[in-house]
């Protein structure tokens, strides 16, 4: 079983800072207080230093999106692999999800959550991809949708959330609420 999380200096909307720099040992504590003897995967890029107690995991930063160096990471991570934001803090033990079978799951985000412009977060991404709970790295190496392929509704090919949900079906995705 492993925990994942994605911290880079690369990342623009999460740039390295002394306040995002508690946030993930914030989160590294509660799994570590939560789940222990989990191996606990930093996946970055080549420019942010090691954190101390994980695996560092190193790619080149090649996207401008997030979200997709966040699955290249994924395709190369083998096993169980529960995938956190590092804002979130964990509670109780989630490796129980596990029991389930599934591919890939996501939690689901109930609405609304307005943003400041006044956008409905749940309604543009009903997936929260902050915490996800994976079995196979194949998953991820599906070529992706594009822009206007039949039973798309990407805005741009790099619209990832809202073009990777569509593709996934009912046996591959649980996308319901996990409570811990």
């Amino acid at each position: 079983m492993k925990v994942a999380f994605l911290h880079a200096v690369a990342d623009h909307k999460f740039k390295y800072s002394d306040i995002n720099h508690d946030f993930v040992h914030m989160m590294l504590e509660s799994v570590r207080r939560t789940m222990p003897n989990t191996d606990i995967i930093h996946m970055t890029d080549s420019e942010t230093p090691p954190i101390p107690g994980t695996i560092t995991n190193r790619l080149k930063w090649e996207h401008p999106n997030p979200m997709i160096f966040k699955m290249n990471h994924m395709m190369c991570i083998e096993g169980d692999v529960i995938i956190l934001d590092t804002d979130v803090i964990v509670q109780k033990d989630i490796r129980p999800v596990f029991n389930f079978e599934f591919d890939m799951a996501l939690t689901w985000r109930d609405g609304p959550i307005m943003t400041a412009e006044g956008d409905d977060i749940a309604k543009v991404m009903p997936y929260n991809c902050g915490v996800m709970f994976q079995r196979s790295r194949l998953f991820w190496k599906r070529p992706p949708i594009r822009q206007g392929e039949k039973g798309s509704t990407c805005r741009q090919e790099s619209d990832i959330i809202t073009c990777w949900p569509q593709r996934w079906n009912a046996s591959a995705l649980i996308a319901g609420r996990f409570c811990y």
